[in-house]
């Protein structure tokens, strides 16, 4: 009877462990599905003009006068500097002298510095025009010699001394008028040389490329300015236009784009700005592992300082399959979810505006997909 009463108080127990396995369920499962979330970054960077350049000079030469000072508010096309280089102009003047020499006689050109009161003739289109009242003369003569030979009124060593006149006089018009067409290109050359050399000499005076105000003056009066880099003469910025730039980390190089919003806090300024990211970079900066932003920044009253540091909030939204950060196992050679089938599955991890929530990619992870713990 004994034995009885144990063995059903075996079974009971039994029953109970059993029942109990099955209220504590199977392990914990999440189904992943596509979902959207907003938050923000926040950013520090700093304002910078979006104009911003060291005027120089294509041609090196002599400051004879500065027109501008440092805070000083230029137009676009104001004068900044003038310029002076003797060499230069020299050059011009005698390759104009040349021109007119080239050009002498010619009507279609005008001369530089000549001024002639009465017509003048070029001795090349002289032995031009003499060369084809010869060649006209000789062609009627030939004519008149071929008909009288066909009539045998002449001989024909006289027919013969007239066709070689005249093949040589069309000949010598030729060469004539090929020595004026040859001038003639000489001169539209030499006209195109002096305009680009009149073109450097313009360069002499340096004007402004914007408007926008002085920052800074590099040179004085009597000093010698270089071409090129080496020949900055004006630093220009305009602050009517900055810009607001700063780095945003890499793991938000999905969620970040052009127009999102961005509320920039200014030091001293208690409301901060709303703004819009009009530029972002597509290249990852190696050291700092971040891609920079840029958002335009309205300064009309030129209240703002290039190189004020601000603080940004940009608005981002991301979309995704996500799950909660606790059914990914992290170690060391990387992020992996167990799925429900028992397959062990390597993925790339994103976060998520949400706490305790991460975006998940990766082989068979898609919309439906089972993740276990």
């Amino acid at each position: 009877m004994k034995q009885h009463i144990i063995l059903i108080l075996l079974v009971l127990l039994c029953t109970g462990f059993l029942a109990a396995q099955d209220e504590t369920g199977p392990a914990e499962s999440f189904t992943l599905k596509n979902i959207r979330r907003e938050g923000h970054i926040n950013v520090v960077g700093k304002l910078a003009a979006d104009r911003d350049v060291l005027v120089d000079t294509q041609v090196p030469g002599i400051v004879m006068q500065v027109h501008a000072d440092t805070g000083d508010r230029v137009k676009k096309g104001d004068t900044l500097v003038t310029l002076d280089n003797i060499d230069l102009r020299q050059q011009v003047i005698s390759m104009k002298n040349q021109y007119d020499r080239l050009a002498f006689g010619f009507a279609q050109f005008k001369p530089f510095f000549r001024q002639e009161k009465e017509p003048v003739t070029n001795s090349l289109l002289l032995a031009a025009e003499q060369a084809r009242i010869q060649a006209d003369f000789d062609k009627r003569e030939f004519i008149r010699m071929q008909k009288l030979f066909k009539e045998g009124s002449v001989p024909e060593s006289r027919f013969d001394e007239a066709k070689k006149r005249h093949l040589l006089s069309q000949t010598g018009l030729r060469q004539a008028e090929n020595r004026v067409q040859e001038r003639i290109r000489a001169i539209h050359a030499l006209r195109r040389e002096i305009a680009v050399m009149q073109e450097r000499v313009a360069l002499l005076v340096v004007r402004a490329p914007f408007s926008g105000t002085i920052a800074r003056t590099n040179v004085e009066v009597g000093a010698k300015a270089g071409a090129g880099p080496d020949g900055n003469l004006i630093h220009l910025t305009d602050t009517s236009r900055l810009v607001f730039r700063a780095g945003v980390p890499e793991e938000y190089y999905t969620a970040v784009r052009t127009g999102n919003t961005v509320s920039l806090g200014i030091p001293g300024r208690g409301i901060p700005l709303k703004l819009r990211v009009s530029r972002v970079s597509p290249v990852v900066e190696q050291g700092a592992r971040s891609f920079d932003i840029e958002a335009d920044v309205e300064n009309t009253d030129l209240s703002l300082k290039p190189g004020l540091f601000c603080t940004g909030r940009v608005r981002f939204a991301r979309e995704g399959l996500a799950l909660p950060g606790d059914f990914v196992e992290r170690e060391e050679n990387g992020d992996f979810v167990r799925l429900k089938n028992g397959n062990r599955v390597r993925v790339k991890l994103t976060s998520s505006p949400k706490q305790n929530e991460v975006f998940i990619s990766g082989p068979g992870i898609e919309q439906g997909t089972v993740v276990v713990k």
